[in-house]
Parts: structure tokens; sequence; C-alpha cells
């Protein structure tokens, strides 16, 4: 996985410069639709990843380990709308300034730089936690009980190795004093982009662990379930909700890789013409960048919708909430006379 857009230099976003007024006025008007498309799918996720750390807070729904890493997922996704299209509006403009005085402002910006980009791990080592800890639970002939010592344990598991992987912004990140004002860059070098390059190689790795593990979750809840020993009901609840947390990983995977594949691409596209100095990238892509852009946080954005769709304990919760629209929006009836 490279590095999100957090790390895009503002010139890789068309603004329009050395154009003729038509091609401008073109530039101006794509710029606008890309911002107000960011912005929808900004506030849509935004209000969907909230709304499901709030279920899990208030206890809506059960505080099981499966909700309780949901919820960290919902928390990370959270931030990550909220600090990478800041940073990335500010870049647009050519005009990011970093409140602070030297030593602060620096530190401050590595913190930044470091917390927006390990929250764009989190989802993805989450789903890895998720699946590791079904798998063990599938593969034990006895019935394991949840314990909190364990769900601390992956809680920090899902933020320690996305913070180890994205350690170098320490290095690469900080508040260079330009023209009087401080201003937060990441720089392109030679061991930025080799590291870029080696987080690709980790991301598909990942993503092809997941997706062994809950395959052979799957292959396991078919053979395993009768050297259980508890009760048949209780089997046959305990692999719907397995297969629940299988398909809610699936596809949160493959969102996840639809969505972020193509600027992963063009980020490593755009570090090769750094590197060489060859012009892979033409001016007409400005519009193709920012499309990729929207796109990849469409999956931070949407992955709520997977969470009420193939979990029971939300599925719940929004069943009871559309139950009571519905009835609020029902005339009035008489009493002990059926509705109609």
């Amino acid at each position: 996985m490279s590095s999100p857009p957090s790390t895009f230099n503002h010139s890789l976003i068309s603004n329009g410069t050395n154009r003729s007024s038509t091609e401008r006025s073109s530039a101006s008007i794509h710029q606008e639709v890309w911002l107000v498309s960011l912005l929808l799918v900004v506030i849509i996720g935004l209000s969907l990843n909230l709304s499901v750390i709030s279920l899990v807070m208030m206890k809506k729904v059960p505080r099981r380990n499966m909700n309780l890493l949901v919820a960290n997922m919902a928390f990370s996704d959270f931030l990550s709308l909220l600090l990478e299209p800041s940073s990335l509006l500010s870049q647009m403009t050519g005009n990011s300034p970093w409140i602070g005085v030297s030593y602060l402002a620096d530190v401050t910006c590595k913190l930044y730089t470091f917390t927006m980009n390990t929250s764009t791990w989190v989802s993805l080592v989450t789903l890895l936690v998720i699946s590791v800890e079904r798998f063990r639970a599938v593969s034990s002939v006895v019935h394991v009980t949840e314990k909190r010592s364990v769900l601390i344990i992956l809680l920090l598991v899902s933020w320690v190795l996305p913070g180890l992987l994205n350690s170098s912004t320490f290095a690469f990140c900080a508040a260079n004093n330009i023209g009087g004002t401080f201003q937060c860059l990441c720089v392109f070098t030679m061991q930025s982009a080799i590291y870029a390059v080696a987080a690709n190689v980790i991301f598909v790795l990942l993503v092809i662990v997941i997706l062994c593990l809950n395959f052979a979750i799957i292959r396991k809840l078919v053979r395993s379930q009768v050297a259980i020993h508890i009760p048949e009901a209780q089997q046959q609840k305990r692999a719907r909700r397995f297969r629940s947390a299988t398909r809610m990983v699936i596809t949160s995977l493959l969102l996840f890789v639809l969505c972020a594949t193509p600027l992963y691409i063009v980020l490593t596209i755009f570090r090769m013409q750094f590197l060489l100095g060859v012009p892979i990238l033409s001016e007409w892509s400005g519009n193709m960048i920012n499309a990729v852009t929207v796109l990849f946080f469409v999956n931070p954005a949407a992955s709520p919708i997977i969470y009420f769709v193939f979990l029971g304990d939300f599925r719940k919760v929004l069943r009871k909430f559309c139950c009571r629209k519905k009835v609020i929006g029902q005339p009035n009836a008489e009493p002990g006379l059926p509705l109609t």
C-alpha cells in the first residue's frame, strides 16, 4: 500500500494553469464537481461511521469483541475522512500554513501526518485481526468465551502494526519555513520511494492472507461443527455468526481493494515519474486523479453499510429503527382495532 492521498503534492491536482480561457473554464467546472463529490462522500461517511461508533458506545448493540473491533474500524475510517480530505484541500489551494512556533510546528506536523497515514491502514489490519481471531475460534474443539484481555490485545495490534508501517513519516515529513510561514510537507526521496514500494508489497500480502484465512474459516465451519461440544441449536447460531463475520470481512476487503487500488497505482506511477524524470502522467490525467481520489474515500464512507447488512447485531438495530419510523408514519388507529 503506498502512502494515502495526504502525501499528494498539490501539483498532482489539475489547476488549469497555462491554458486558454475555455480550458480554464472547463477545468474549473471539473474542479467544482470534484469538490462537491468529495464533500458529499466525506459528510455521508462521517455520519455513518459516527453512527456505528455511537451504537457500540451507547450499548445499543452488544459489546462483543466483533462489534468493538467493528467500532475500531469505524473510528479509524472516521479519522481518515476527517484528516485526509482537509490536508488534500489545503494542498489543492496551494495554501497550507501550519500553526505553531518552530519546534512545535515540526512536532505537530509529524504527528498529524503519522496519525493520518496510520488511520488508513487500521481498517485493513483490523480485518486481518478479525480473520485470525475467527480462525482461532472456529478451529477450537470447545466453545471459547470472549475475554476482554484478548480484545485489548487485538485493538493494540490493529494500531501498533499500522503505526510501525508508517513510522517513516517522522523522517520524511516536517514543517518547513517557506516565506515566513510554516508548511507541513512530505518530501519525495529515493528512500521514501523504496519504502512506498515495500508498503505496496505488504498491502498485497495482507489481502492474500485475509482471503486465505476466510476461505479456511468457511471450510472449517463445514467440517468442524460436530466436534464442538455444545448443543446443536447453539452450534447453528454460532455458525451463522461466523458466516456473517466472514461475509463482512470478505466484502469489506473487496470494497477496500476496488476503491483503493486505482489510487495506489496512480501514486506508484507518480513516484516512478519522480524518480525516472519521465513524464508518465500527462496533463489530461488531472481529472482521472481527482476521480480515483474520490473513489478512495468511498471505501471508509461505505464500510458502515456493510456492517449493517452482514452483522446481525447492527441489522437488528436498523430493523427496529425502520419499523419504528413506519409505525410513527402510520395514521392513528382506534384502540382495539387492527391496523389495515
